[in-house]
């Protein structure tokens, strides 16, 4: 799945955008509150046309929290009006069909996501589901949403999937083996690679026993797992790490660090653990889903991922590989991701990114990261901290005043008090701010004798 654009109607804070995403990698951003995390829940509603089609739970439908609402009166008698119908219509590559186009509605209060006008892609999916139940090795898209809490939170267990905000069930023996611990019967089958596919958290605890199921079989037939060695590659080309090994005496993943230092995955930092759990949950989704590629699933698989705040816990030397890292890890997945860091935006490719709100002053490709910060992002003064602009700018109004022939006395000296108090906030020396606040008291009772 590869989706070209997708049109948002009364969805969150949209009324009627068109949204264009290209090839391979769309860096989507914008001030807070311009919608970026809105665009990727857009989106994996949309991802919902192909799961919908499978024999899955696994799906995000419209929710009553996606309807635009309308200020209606005026305050204090105000209202909340819904607006319907609201609807994400997607158009893109399917399956091996171009211009697909599906729409995923929600028409009324208390309705249900209709699938009338995502017939085809459905089609498509089912399809795709009997293909792997007869045993042909046709292959499967990825598909992950991965969330800024992504860290924190593991998904729910299938026994609580029905109850949570996302499903995540894949089929009814799923649950008994689950339950019983087989894990070799849950991976065996293609389409547990679909859970949690839409649910933001990504599920650490699913990829770990992966791990440790493939260490298992390495030991117990005495031949290397292409697939755990592929997966271990594709974390290890996105970290500055080697050694990554599997230990079954210590049920743990151990991570030999910089330093040389081996650690469990555990007592790494959150930017190490974010880079392991997302690549890998990517890298054995893939392999889940189309085993038949072996060690060529990682650059055969296509999909779509979305990744909100792909710069979250990273340094700023990592923000500006870590687009680079997953092209080329992942060369057949499209990427959708928000930032909001330049380092981030200086890093993609000419047309791949998309800017919410107010447009760009200039083109950001190759430029320098105060450029981006400065003419991309809206920050005055990217070189200099909030302080010193604040500072600067008092002392520019105090200088054109003394260079002012008009100027008046008091007016020299209320800039310069200006000027002083720009400071104030950011001075250390407790003599200093009683002089100036002394002084600024004796100005304005001197001000309101005069008025008087």
């Amino acid at each position: 799945m590869r989706i070209r654009q997708v049109h948002l109607r009364n969805f969150r804070g949209f009324a009627d955008t068109l949204i264009p995403l290209v090839e391979q990698v769309t860096v989507v951003a914008g001030e807070n509150g311009t919608g970026k995390t809105t665009v990727l829940e857009a989106l994996a509603v949309a991802m919902g046309g192909w799961l919908s089609g499978l024999p899955t739970d696994e799906a995000r439908n419209l929710k009553p929290q996606d309807v635009r609402q309308l200020v209606t009166g005026v305050a204090p008698h105000y209202g909340l009006a819904d607006q319907y119908p609201v609807s994400v219509t997607a158009i893109g590559d399917v399956y091996g069909e171009t211009s697909v186009r599906w729409i995923r509605t929600l028409d009324r209060p208390g309705g249900r996501t209709t699938t009338k006008d995502a017939t085809h892609v459905r089609r498509l999916a089912a399809g795709a589901s009997e293909a792997v139940m007869e045993g042909r090795d046709i292959t499967l898209p990825v598909l992950s949403h991965y969330g800024p809490g992504r860290l924190w939170q593991e998904p729910n267990d299938w026994s609580q999937s029905r109850r949570g905000p996302y499903t995540a069930l894949v089929a009814p023996q799923d649950a008994v083996d689950q339950e019983h611990g087989n894990d070799a019967g849950y991976f065996a089958r293609r389409l547990s690679g679909y859970r949690y596919s839409v649910d933001p958290r990504c599920s650490e605890k699913d990829l770990m026993r992966w791990i440790r199921l493939q260490r298992l079989v390495e030991l117990d037939e005495g031949v290397e797992s292409a697939s755990l060695r592929t997966v271990l590659v594709a974390i290890e080309r996105c970290l500055p790490v080697t050694g990554l090994h599997y230990s079954v005496r210590h049920d743990m993943l151990l991570v030999r660090g910089p330093n040389e230092d081996l650690l469990p995955f555990r007592a790494l930092s959150d930017g190490y653990r974010n880079v392991i759990a997302m690549v890998g949950d990517i890298a054995f989704k893939c392999s889940v889903l189309n085993p038949h590629l072996g060690t060529d699933a990682l650059t055969k698989t296509p999909g779509l991922v979305l990744i909100d705040e792909i710069d979250l816990h990273l340094h700023p030397q990592w923000q500006r590989r870590v687009v680079e890292d997953l092209r080329a890890t992942f060369p057949a997945v499209q990427f959708v991701a928000t930032t909001h860091s330049p380092f981030i935006i200086q890093s993609v490719r000419p047309g791949e990114l998309v800017y919410l709100g107010s447009p760009p002053e200039r083109e950001y490709a190759d430029q320098s990261i105060e450029d981006i910060a400065e003419y991309v992002m809206g920050v005055a003064v990217p070189q200099k901290s909030e302080r010193f602009r604040h500072m600067l700018e008092a002392a520019e109004k105090y200088i054109r005043l003394l260079n002012t022939p008009t100027a008046t006395g008091d007016e020299i000296e209320a800039a310069k008090l200006d000027r002083q108090e720009a400071s104030l906030p950011f001075s250390d020396d407790p003599a200093y701010q009683a002089v100036l606040r002394v002084e600024r008291d004796l100005r304005r009772h001197g001000a309101g004798h005069a008025a008087g």
